[in-house]
């Protein structure tokens, strides 16, 4: 046989044998799969077409067994194989078509019919061998109608492959199907002497089989190898994103106030975080590995530690607070314990010197402010009865013929009552109950002013140092108040130093944002002028800091207490604030905060004259809740020359007033009275109803601020209780502007 032959033969008997093996393997995938099963068919078929194809090449020529047979079982496999290759292609490409299915299974049924014996030559007549080696059919004329049935399922092959070409990998089948439909041609139909239908064979069944496996395999394995890399790269994001957060979270937890330590059961720390504020014993670095007892300069309380072991031993969360000297100052810190992990805990300190210290300065302040509604209180009913006592006591010296000895006795008691006065109105001022009139002054001027008074004070051999800031230290205060502080923080100085030393008034203005006042109790954000009075005495202890300011506290052997408790009250009454820094033998500097104020100083002008009786009678309707008081000053009025309408309260010199508005010139009023209005709210509404009417404030003490109450200050006319008839006297004098006799009234002062 020619060479061909042979080449034909090996080829058929590889297609058979990849067929035979792709149908195993695909059937071994999973035979649940319809697209596994249809192609184990159609790889089968492959497989019997190409035996049946060498056995029928044998037969021939070999001359042996039945080639009628073999031919026609050769022909019966090849006409099933594009049924069972649109069967496998209909589910390849997703399609599913039961019309599909249909008429494959009609395709088998008459292939079937063609095995019965009677129909066994209905199709081919013979079989040969030509001398190329190729093989010869001659075919009925039924057979040649038949031998469309493969052209027809062939071409819905292709048109089902190349609908589905883009949803799969169609394109295989399609090359592959295209490759057996060549071979057909070219050597089965044209016969063209070459065995071209045994190599197309062999390609076609090489490529589906790819095709097949490439479609269980690889496409899942490329699917998985794609949702793998997608996953491999989601997760390097996901790492890249917790890799900073992680590096944020450490940046935030590094620059929060709080210090977090890690420590495991051996009492080591093993991780630092925060505390960007702290003063460790050490470097941070160098915290790590050391025994959290030796955090600090000072070891932990015991206390401390031994909440950190009860939370080990119970993983229960617990707190603490406590105190060491850190750079030896006393720190106090609040810690939080968590159980962390395994055999850890998180130990979380925070610094709350600051809220201690604020603490202490409000409890400071709540309890000044209870003493202060309290010395109010008493000093203002004290004052009424110290001023009943004052205009008693010239009334009686006024009498004649009193005798020398009764005289001076009076004026004994006139002097106890002035210095009881000079009291409560330190009381006054430490409570902030004084009428304040303030005026803009100098600051510097006023210490300049009073440098004479303050050496005689204080004695020749005590240096008085002067540092003052060069622009106008301009203050809105009460001038005899600033006085007071200054004289009082000099006497307290000279106590301190004994009979040598220096003291020093340094002034300067100062800007100050909510962090720097917020360290001054009592202060907001400003403008402020700081005087500040240094001496070189015995210093005060922190202990005393602390009580320094409290009313009839003193360390001194004869004193009052009330000194620096009145430049406390007086400051605060001002708006400011007061801050004293001194350590023992170290000597004390008082910084005092005004509020800095722009506007010309106020000029300084005597007020008053020698008390005559008044030439022309006026008319004063008096408003006083205290009945002494009201019946000695309506006493006095009257000796004056004046008529006088009485009220109690405001709503009774409401109705005085209405009735006798035209023929009242003087409204003399306590400003605290009963009854809705004050005596601020009484005189507002009479002036508006009576231009011209003028007004005199008396009272002992007053909560009304009197840049609330809508007129100018300047042009309010106040007299502080307790006060004797001449000084009253003098006042209403002033206040009516009325000439006055020749007669003097008073004489006995």
């Amino acid at each position: 046989m020619p060479v061909l032959f042979w080449i034909d033969i090996t080829v058929y008997a590889i297609a058979a044998s990849i067929a035979m093996a792709l149908s195993f393997f695909i059937i071994s995938l999973d035979l649940r799969n319809r697209l596994n099963i249809f192609f184990s068919l159609f790889a089968l078929a492959v497989c019997l077409w190409s035996a049946f194809s060498l056995v029928l090449r044998f037969s021939l020529w070999l001359k042996m067994g039945n080639s009628d047979f073999f031919g026609e079982f050769s022909l019966f496999t090849f006409i099933c194989v594009p049924q069972l290759l649109l069967l496998f292609a209909n589910y390849f490409v997703q399609k599913n078509s039961r019309l599909i299915n249909v008429l494959c299974i009609l395709g088998f049924v008459v292939n079937l019919s063609y095995l019965v014996p009677p129909f066994r030559h209905a199709f081919a007549e013979k079989f040969f061998l030509g001398e190329n080696g190729t093989t010869h059919y001659f075919l009925t004329d039924l057979g040649k109608i038949m031998a469309t049935i493969p052209v027809i399922y062939f071409t819905g092959t292709l048109v089902l492959f190349w609908k589905g070409r883009k949803k799969t990998s169609g394109h295989y089948m399609l090359l592959s199907i295209l490759i057996f439909i060549f071979g057909l041609l070219l050597g089965g139909i044209f016969d063209i002497g070459i065995p071209v239908l045994s190599f197309t064979t062999l390609a076609a069944i090489g490529i589906m089989g790819y095709g097949a496996i490439n479609r269980q395999l690889l496409n899942p394995l490329k699917a998985h190898n794609e949702e793998l890399r997608l996953e491999i790269k989601a997760r390097e994001k996901i790492e890249k994103r917790l890799k900073e957060s992680e590096d944020n979270f450490k940046s935030i937890l590094q620059g929060i106030p709080d210090a977090i330590f890690e420590i495991n059961r051996n009492g080591l720390v093993t991780a630092v975080m925060g505390g960007s504020n702290f003063e460790f014993s050490r470097p941070r670095e160098e915290i790590l590995g050391l025994n959290f007892r030796d955090i600090f300069t000072q070891p932990l309380p015991e206390d401390v530690i031994n909440c950190i072991l009860e939370v080990f031993n119970s993983h229960e969360p617990g707190s603490i607070e406590f105190s060491i000297k850190s750079g030896g100052i006393l720190k106090y810190y609040s810690s939080g314990i968590v159980f962390y992990k395994i055999e850890k805990v998180l130990f979380i300190l925070r610094d709350v010197s600051t809220r201690k210290t604020l603490e202490a300065q409000l409890q400071q302040s709540q309890k000044l402010e209870a003493i202060g509604r309290l010395s109010g209180g008493i000093a203002h009913d004290f004052n009424n009865i110290l001023t009943v006592i004052m205009t008693s006591t010239d009334l009686a010296l006024e009498e004649p013929g009193i005798s020398e000895f009764r005289s001076g006795k009076l004026l004994e008691i006139k002097h106890a009552v002035n210095r009881a006065a000079e009291m409560t109105n330190q009381l006054l001022a430490f409570s902030k109950k004084q009428v304040l009139n303030p005026q803009i002054l100098s600051l510097n001027k006023v210490i300049s002013g009073m440098k004479e008074i303050i050496e005689r004070l204080i004695g020749e051999n005590i240096q008085i140092l002067m540092d003052f800031y060069d622009d106008p230290c301009h203050v809105s205060v009460n001038p005899g108040q600033i006085q007071q502080v200054i004289i009082n923080l000099c006497v307290n100085a000279r106590d301190a130093m004994g009979n040598d030393g220096k003291i020093l008034f340094k002034t300067r203005a100062l800007s100050m944002d909510e962090n720097s006042s917020s360290r001054v109790p009592g202060l907001v954000p400003g403008e402020y002028i700081v005087l500040s009075v240094t001496d070189t005495g015995v210093g005060i202890s922190a202990a005393e800091q602390k009580l320094i300011f409290d009313p009839f506290f003193t360390t001194k052997e004869k004193g009052t207490g009330l000194g620096l408790s009145t430049v406390y009250g007086i400051v605060k009454q001002c708006k400011g604030g007061i801050w004293i820094d001194s350590e023992p033998g170290m000597g004390s500097t008082f910084h005092i905060y005004l509020p800095r104020v722009s506007g010309a100083e106020a000029k300084s002008g005597a007020k008053g004259s020698r008390i005559k009786r008044f030439e022309r009678t006026s008319t004063v309707l008096l408003v006083e809740d205290d009945e002494q008081i009201r019946t000695l000053l309506n006493t006095v009025l009257n000796r004056c020359g004046c008529s006088v309408y009485m009220a109690e309260n405001a709503s009774e010199a409401e109705e005085i007033f209405s009735r006798n508005q035209d023929s009242i010139d003087l409204l003399v009023s306590d400003i605290v009275i009963p009854g809705k209005k004050n005596g601020f709210d009484l005189g507002k509404t009479f002036q508006s109803q009576k231009s011209g009417l003028k007004v005199l404030y008396i009272s002992g003490y007053t909560d009304v601020d009197l840049h609330t109450v809508g007129v100018d200050s300047d042009k309010l006319e106040i007299l502080q209780k307790p006060f004797d008839m001449k000084c009253f006297i003098e006042r209403v004098q002033t206040v009516l502007g009325k000439e006055c006799s020749g007669q003097e009234y008073l004489a006995a002062n």
